[in-house]
């Protein structure tokens, strides 16, 4: 039995052991402050597949650098290890911090999975698949407010499209259904493992969690949809975006499963606002130009505030694009405030922001007051009536008249943002159709009806938007949530 020792390093304690490899941490002689992780392969119980799979790792992890993902700082080897000198996280791993906290804030977790997000961005533009995201293989750099790093590259490969193998590569529990009954692999099983992960972080446990193996393979095997969780193991909802996201990932099927494309521009991704050294400066010019809009807009409105119903609206639509500007700035000063390292920094920033967020909880209270000036209906169903037999001659304004009396049906049933994207649709082929019209009391029905539809719509985006301001407000109020031991 052969001991790994590696000259000019000191190894200390064990940090990890698997298969074919055990971990230490170490350092170099005289470098006792700089600490390394050593990744020790016993070249004697190295098989072929196991040879195969280090060459990968290591071709692998000599192209990559980026801040979420470990980096290798050397390799060499003996007659009886190969050694991959590796980034040390004193952390520990993503499943270890699972266990210890039993489940993880969603705050927290949308944190995390920004910085997972971004290292697999990195990865799948170099057309890599990791083929082995789990829980154990995210590295943690500390235990307050710590960052993550994707680990483990022994599985990853450099593929592009589908392709199909004769043995898996993974870990069961986190295997898309795809490569354990046929052996097909894309980037989308990464995709599925992403969504376990989730899973795991706000419940948990992973959704096919089992007690044997039988068992789990009957829950890969099974047709069922996976059953998304709607609140935490203690009652605390789960927010809509969150919902959707583990829904889009843990899809069966892969092609009903979401793409790169939609996971990376996904909602509750947000990467557009993920930390970075940045995220102050964009957030202060945003913020800047926002306020500079707003009084533009104070000075205004205080001269027009009294005017036709056409005019009213548009201020209100104008302040609307204000409030949200206000709300990417103070999302870019939350990132900012997850980036800052000092804490005499990030407090002040913290005071910043709940400077400015108060401030924009106020104009929220106000366009809210606004928004009421249009809640009275100026439609029902027997203007739609009207309108539609004043459109009987024309069958492309009679679809748009149905597609309206969709839009409203659609807003009393709560489905917000499907109804705003067809109220978008319909604006915009209404008007083009209305404008080249001759029957001009048509014209003016038309016209009228759209305006209301306006209202409804600006309405139903003033819902939407109010459930964003909660949701900055619960990652804003969750920012010392990060600081864990």
């Amino acid at each position: 039995m052969f001991t790994p020792t590696l000259p000019n390093y000191v190894f200390c304690e064990k940090l990890g052991k698997g298969t074919n490899a055990t971990v230490f941490k170490a350092h170099k002689k005289g470098e006792i402050n700089k600490a390394v992780a050593v990744k020790c392969i016993n070249k004697k119980v190295l098989n072929k597949t196991g040879s195969d799979n280090l060459v990968s790792e290591i071709s692998i992890l000599k192209e990559l650098c980026h801040e979420y993902i470990v980096q290798l700082l050397d390799f060499t080897w003996d007659s009886n290890f190969i050694y991959l000198i590796l980034e040390y996280c004193p952390g520990g791993d993503l499943y270890s911090y699972i266990k210890k906290h039993t489940y993880l804030d969603e705050p927290v977790v949308h944190r995390f999975l920004q910085q997972l997000a971004l290292a697999l961005q990195f990865l799948y533009q170099k057309s890599i698949l990791h083929m082995d995201l789990k829980p154990p293989n995210i590295l943690l750099t500390s235990s307050i407010r710590p960052k993550l790093k994707l680990a483990d590259f022994g599985f990853a490969k450099c593929i592009e499209g589908t392709v199909n193998m004769d043995f898996l590569r993974g870990s069961l529990l986190y295997m898309a259904p795809e490569v354990y009954l046929s052996g097909t692999y894309s980037a989308k099983c990464d995709l599925w493992s992403v969504g376990v992960i989730i899973y795991e972080c706000l419940i948990g446990k992973a959704p096919f969690y089992s007690n044997s193996l039988d068992e789990l393979k009957s829950k890969i095997i099974d047709k069922n949809p996976v059953i998304i969780p709607y609140e935490t193991p203690t009652g605390i909802p789960i927010s809509e975006n969150c919902v959707a996201l583990m829904s889009g990932l843990l899809q069966r099927n892969f092609d009903d499963r979401l793409s790169y494309e939609e996971f990376l521009n996904h909602k509750f991704v947000d990467i557009e606002h993920s930390p970075s050294n940045k995220s102050l400066s964009i957030s202060l010019d945003i913020l800047q130009i926002a306020k500079a809009e707003e009084d533009r807009w104070r000075e205004r409105y205080t001269n027009s505030s009294i005017g036709p119903r056409e005019r009213r609206i548009a201020n209100v639509m104008e302040l609307r694009r204000i409030y949200e500007n206000y709300l990417d700035g103070l999302s870019h000063m939350l990132a900012a405030i997850n980036y800052e390292t000092s804490e005499t920094k990030r407090n002040s920033l913290k005071e910043i922001m709940s400077e400015k967020f108060n401030q924009v909880e106020l104009l929220q209270q106000e366009l809210n007051s606004l928004n009421s000036d249009f809640s009275k209906p100026m439609s029902n169903e027997d203007n739609l009536n009207i309108l539609e037999r004043e459109c009987y001659d024309n069958e492309l304004l009679s679809e748009n008249v149905e597609q309206l009396r969709k839009f409203y049906e659609l807003i009393e049933h709560n489905h917000l943002k499907i109804a705003i994207d067809k109220f978008t649709n319909i604006f915009e082929s209404s008007y083009s159709l209305i404008k080249e019209d001759t029957n001009v009391p048509r014209k003016q029905l038309f016209y009228k009806e759209l305006e209301y539809a306006m209202s409804v719509a600006e309405n139903a985006k003033a819902l939407m938007k109010n459930t964003d301001m909660k949701s900055l407000k619960k990652h804003r109020d969750s920012i010392n949530g990060c600081v864990i031991s």
